[in-house]
């Protein structure tokens, strides 16, 4: 075989390769963060705590979504599991109220947390955040943007978290945002008036809540 005919050879077998890793990327893209239509209203939510996804689903479409979630050990048995809530609020740009425990932890590693951290850069809870409700009565956890993305690893997740679900912030405010208009609320007025007063809380409870529900 002469050289030429090798390079070319070589040149096809990349070529080949290259095409593969591309639908190969495609359908993990389609996994992600990519909806199989829009949804046009969210009726349940499930966590998939070990995989990291949150599958959102709507009258006629689901889509999920890579986010961070609880930790394995003690945040993990704490998770209510297969217990069936609802997403009973909206809060943009909301404050960061620690628990005793979180408290407790800083202090064992030789920090001090606030009783509040009020809305801005560096509150945990990043720009938005949807506070869930079990029979009735508000829980601790939620679903919420963070102020270090970073550490939701694309395409993976990641589990590091006290029980609450993190998520990136363009996921967080296309949930929100449905959420929202579902609820016959205004949703770019308000996401506009948010973004104008970033230190400012805005809540908003909803009448339509779907439910939401942590599976393993």
């Amino acid at each position: 075989m002469s050289l030429i005919h090798r390079v070319a050879v070589f040149g096809a077998v990349v070529s080949v390769l290259s095409f593969q890793a591309g639908i190969a990327r495609s359908e993990t893209a389609k996994e992600d963060s990519v909806s199989y239509r829009d949804l046009s209203g969210i009726e349940r939510v499930e966590i998939g705590v070990e995989s990291c996804r949150v599958t959102v689903f709507g009258p006629d479409a689901e889509k999920r979504y890579t986010v961070a979630t609880a930790k394995s050990g003690g945040a993990t048995r704490k998770v209510p599991y297969d217990q069936v809530g609802t997403i009973w609020k909206v809060v943009l740009n909301p404050s960061y109220s620690p628990t005793e425990n979180a408290r407790a932890a800083a202090k064992r590693n030789g920090s001090v947390l606030p009783e509040t951290v009020p809305p801005g850069p560096g509150n945990p809870l990043g720009r938005v955040k949807l506070y869930f409700e079990y029979r009735g009565v508000p829980s601790v956890y939620g679903w919420h943007h963070t102020n270090h993305e970073e550490k939701i690893r694309d395409g993976n997740g990641n589990r590091i978290t006290a029980g609450c679900v993190r998520g990136r912030l363009d996921d967080m405010r296309e949930v929100a945002r449905t959420l929202l208009l579902q609820d016959g609320r205004d949703a770019d007025s308000l996401f506009a008036e948010a973004d104008k007063r970033p230190g400012r809380s805005i809540s908003i409870e909803l009448r339509a809540r779907p439910t939401v529900v942590y599976r393993k």
